[in-house]
């Protein structure tokens, strides 16, 4: 598919105003104001081809990454990156306003009724994963294994001091009888979630509500569109976390696996701090997801299926007539999965895909194999490998 050529590249942001979300969705309630990066073209290089490129809120970050090194090795192709919600995207999408769309779910029944009524034929792939994990000091020698349940006892919110005590509902029993509802208990030592644990202080680490992993974060152990306690230490950059996590004992912290990946693989430092720092990393901690096995979160727990429910796929959707004719989109597709910018996407929170589901997506690329395999359902990480496979 790859075809030669210099080309030159300008992202910019476009904010898609008075909108609609889906219901029931953080990321499409709200379209925040698009960051603008990169440069101009020189005025001197001749634009030989323009891509569109839109995305939902939860993907940009990823395609704005990639765009600023695609720019540096191709001087001569623009493309325009947009940041909307994920229905906004595909509507965009489907009147054949732009060349790819990116997305944190599966595009709906509805939206492909919108593709096939304007003549788009899109081809489907999976595209990154994001996957939020659990970090622990390198000397915690108890948090071995935590349950979801017990994650979500730590960040549930809780009543500050002076309001109402929050009830827990809880369900009728057998007889009819209504049980009495109980407190919401604040977790502040260690050995309240497990006598076990040590009778210490836990102190609390992750990313500000702003961002997209914590948005994520909360939706997944506490509940959709809820959030978690206030009370904890919050970072802007995740690498601040790792940091914080690292220099507490008693910390309990929340980051993206990529952010984690990308922070203990960065290029060699003279930094003695620094040096220290990777010498010795913060513990991952696996989750028992109510199966009462506890699964580590590292790539191959994430590619087969296993970590959940704190991983999922983000997917890409490319316009076939654009892949099919055009040098740019061609270009810039394969460069998107090509496994050597993975570093690009680790930086920017984000787990790129590998092996088998990497190799199947490419297939489907090759072949430009379009429609959708998920009916417009939702899909959780443990079953993509097993769609795209019966897809084939």
């Amino acid at each position: 598919m790859k075809i030669k050529r210099q080309m030159s590249f300008v992202l910019a942001g476009i904010l898609l105003l008075g909108a609609n979300g889906c219901a029931g969705s953080k990321e499409d309630a709200e379209v925040p104001t698009p960051s603008t990066s990169g440069s101009a073209s020189p005025t001197d290089v001749e634009i030989q081809e323009d891509v569109i490129v839109d995305g939902s809120t939860v993907v940009f970050p990823a395609s704005d990454a990639i765009s600023k090194k695609f720019m540096t090795d191709n001087p001569e192709l623009r493309v325009t990156v947009g940041l909307s919600n994920s229905e906004v995207s595909f509507k965009r999408f489907c009147l054949g306003d732009t060349d790819m769309a990116g997305a944190s779910r599966p595009i709906s029944k509805a939206e492909m009724d919108i593709c096939e009524a304007n003549n788009v034929q899109f081809v489907e792939v999976p595209y990154l994963f994001e996957v939020v994990t659990l970090v622990v000091h390198p000397n915690n020698d108890w948090a071995s294994c935590l349950t979801l349940e017990q994650v979500k006892e730590i960040w549930q919110p809780v009543p500050e001091e002076g309001e109402a005590a929050t009830l827990v509902a809880t369900p009728p029993s057998p007889e009819g009888e209504t049980e009495t509802p109980e407190k919401i208990e604040k977790i502040e030592n260690w050995n309240q979630i497990n006598q076990e644990y040590p009778a210490r202080e836990i102190v609390l680490y992750g990313p500000d509500n702003d961002s997209d992993t914590y948005e994520y974060f909360a939706d997944t152990v506490i509940e959709q569109n809820a959030d978690t306690r206030v009370d904890y230490n919050l970072s802007e950059q995740q690498t601040e976390v790792i940091e914080n996590v690292k220099a507490n004992p008693n910390s309990l912290g929340f980051v993206n696996l990529g952010n984690y990946q990308a922070y203990y693989q960065e290029e060699e430092t003279t930094d003695q701090e620094k040096l220290e720092q990777k010498e010795n990393p913060i513990k991952l901690v696996p989750i028992d997801n109510g199966s009462e096995q506890c699964v580590e979160p590292t790539p191959e727990m994430v590619y087969n299926g296993n970590y959940k429910p704190l991983s999922r796929p983000l997917f890409l959707y490319i316009n076939k007539g654009s892949l099919e004719t055009r040098d740019g989109v061609q270009e810039l597709t394969e460069y998107l999965f090509d496994s050597d910018n993975e570093t690009v996407y680790l930086e920017a929170g984000y787990l790129p895909l590998s092996g088998s589901i990497l190799n199947l997506a490419k297939k489907r690329l090759d072949n430009l194999t379009t429609g959708s395999i998920f009916e417009g359902e939702s899909v959780a990480a443990d079953k993509l490998l097993e769609m795209l496979k019966e897809a084939e």
